[in-house]
């Protein structure tokens, strides 16, 4: 187990790496090691203007495996707001749903960070790079 998630922190790092130069990417805040949390699932912001659905369908047609996963913002879950974790607030709620609304996953269920090596990590970088670019016509 420790190396899966060791594999998938130093993908998780190398893909914040190569995703620097898009400016409107908000990369996701890495767990240390030692604390919960391994990056099997890497979330990314894109730019508002680009279509989520159409940029995860070209980065499956690239061969980089993008999904959605959770559509629903897990504060506006019932048992969510109870935990104590995170107030249930249509001011979170809506925080969380533009999240889910503007963002893509890296690696999916069945093809996790941790299936891969740095150079695939290289390689998705590029095509998410490029996408993003052609989709918002931003450039670096």
């Amino acid at each position: 187990v420790d190396r899966w998630v060791d594999t998938a922190r130093r993908n998780a790092a190398a893909l914040s790496e190569h995703l620097i130069p898009i400016r409107e990417a908000i990369r996701p805040l890495l767990p240390t090691p030692g604390t919960a949390g391994n990056g099997h699932k890497y979330r990314v912001m894109v730019p508002e203007k680009i279509d989520v659905d159409e940029l995860v369908e070209l980065l499956n047609a690239a061969d980089v495996p993008a999904c959605r996963w959770q559509t629903r913002p897990l504060p506006a879950h019932p048992g969510f707001g109870a935990s104590g974790y995170w107030e249930r607030s249509e001011k979170n709620i809506r925080y969380a749903r533009f999240i889910l609304d503007h963002s893509v996953i890296l690696g999916t269920e069945s093809l996790p960070l941790q299936m891969f090596d740095e150079a695939a990590m290289t390689r998705w970088a590029e095509v998410f790079i490029d996408l993003v670019q052609q989709l918002s016509g931003a450039t670096t």
